[in-house]
Order: structure tokens, then sequence, then C-alpha cells
């Protein structure tokens, strides 16, 4: 992460400090006409296994069908991404148009960014690390959207709001628009399905007028298995040529649905930056 002079921090307030980072990264991020073009997309959360990774990948594979170009800044440092690479070389259910690049502090992610720009990335996915950290909130305020997975049981809906409140203070004060949504994951695809205390949960989440994505991501164990799978679209082929995966062929077709679903919300959230990647 870029340095700040001690006087520095005696004369800012922290959020002018976290302001002062995050142009240094768009500095260095900057395309020679001074503008990173993809639009970035954050996936957050305070409690692991909440689903954000999951939940990039099923979108990312949506795009990979779509034949865009997408590169993911790889902040997690137990480094699922990397691995979900690996394991889709080992199927052949990868694609070598999605790009990976790890990152450890403000620097890499602007290093990062150029090299996305440099590529022709349509999208810039940034998987972050757990918690709260310098390097998460200089990734917020140079994100167009962040995600926030969950569930409704109560345990991760304290860890939502938790998030919540740290992404609001976060963004507070900034002047560039930075969109937040809920993902509700691992849910029925019918509220009538839900359990009594998740229906308490989704009615917090309502009557707090929190902004919650119409698509969902339902309970599916292909969604459980994508971190083994590789990009959706080729695990349905390679399920259809495996004998011993074939039972598996319908589900994956039901998820991709899924997934197309939640990543034509997501597109349309993310315009006009999104409608300039698809052109």
């Amino acid at each position: 992460m870029g340095t700040v002079a001690l006087e520095d921090m005696q004369a800012a307030e922290p959020g002018e400090i976290r302001m002062a980072e995050a142009a240094k990264v768009m500095e260095t991020a900057a395309a020679p006409d001074n503008e990173v073009r993809a639009p970035i997309l954050t996936f957050m959360s305070g409690k692991g296994g909440a689903g954000k990774t999951i939940s990039l990948m099923t979108i990312v594979s949506a795009l990979s069908a779509r034949g865009k170009k997408v590169a993911i800044l790889e902040a997690d440092e137990m480094r699922p991404i990397t691995a979900w690479r690996a394991d889709g070389l080992e199927k052949g259910t990868w694609d070598e148009e999605i790009l990976i690049y790890t990152i450890e502090d403000a620097d890499d992610l602007g290093v990062a960014l150029r090299k996305a720009d440099e590529a022709g990335a349509d999208f810039v996915f940034i998987d972050t690390k757990g918690g709260g950290s310098d390097l998460n909130q200089t990734i917020i305020l140079n994100s167009q959207l962040v995600i926030v997975p969950t569930a409704l049981d109560i345990n991760e809906m304290k860890a939502l709001f938790r998030t919540c409140n740290y992404l609001v203070d976060a963004i507070e004060g900034y002047e560039d628009e930075v969109s937040v949504q809920i993902l509700l994951n691992r849910t029925p695809t019918r509220d009538s399905a839900l359990a009594a205390t998740n229906k308490v949960g989704l009615k917090a989440l309502v009557d707090a007028e929190m902004p919650v994505m119409t698509s969902r991501l339902p309970r599916r164990q292909v969604f459980s298995d994508l971190p083994q799978g590789g990009i959706l679209h080729k695990y349905f082929e390679y399920c259809r040529k495996h004998p011993d995966r074939r039972v598996m062929a319908p589900e994956v077709r039901k998820a991709i649905k899924d997934a197309d679903t939640l990543t034509d919300e997501v597109l349309s959230l993310l315009e006009p930056e999104a409608k300039e990647a698809q052109a």
C-alpha cells in the first residue's frame, strides 16, 4: 500500500486519507487516455462462507459464455480463484480469456487494473480479503458496484449488517458513486419455501430498505461444486462427455440459467458502463 506521511495523517480525517489513496490507485491504473475503461465489480463479505467467491465465479462464468474477457483481481489470501483455474485447467473446463492477478496492497491494485486495461478486459472483478482492511477500503472506492452476498440465517444477517455499516463508513464523503447491492444465496427459489427464521431475516432486510437484488443464487449442489468444476458452460460439456458425471448435466443447465438471470441484473446495474463493455 502507498504510504501517507505522518503529518498528512495528523492533518487529515481518515476519509480524506482513503480518498487520497484511491486517487493514487487510479493514477497508477490509468490507461493512456487517463481512463480505466472496464467497469469494476467487487465482491465483499465480513464473514467467511457467505458465498462471496462462488457468486463471483457464477457471474464470471456467464460472461465467459457470452465471449467477454474478464480480469479477476484476487485479494483473498486463500487464493480460491487461483485454485479454481488450476482445477478448471485439469478438467479442460477453463477459459484462458479470464485473466487472474493476485494483489496484496494498493500498489498491486493499481498495477493490476492497468494490466487488465492493457489486456482489453471487458470487466474487472475483485475478490476481496475477509473483513475490513486498508486494501479493501481502497478497492471499494475504485468500484462501480459492490456485491455483498449473504444467506438469511441469523449469523449471516448479523455479519451482513456489520459489512454494510463498514461500507457506509468507507464510502461516506466520496464524490463518485459506488453502488452497493445485497445478493441472497443458498435460498429456495420461492419465498413460500423459506424457513421461518429465514423469513424473519428477509423481513428485516425489507424493513430496513436494504438494496437487495431481485435475482438470487438458489441452493444448488452445482454452485457448491463450482470451485472444483471450472467455468459453468464448460463444466456442462464436461458432464455430458463423462458417464460418471452425466447425471449432473441437467442440474448444471439449471445453474447456467440462474447465472444468466443474475448476470443480466448485474449488467443492468452497471449501465452505462456495461453497455459500453458489451458493444
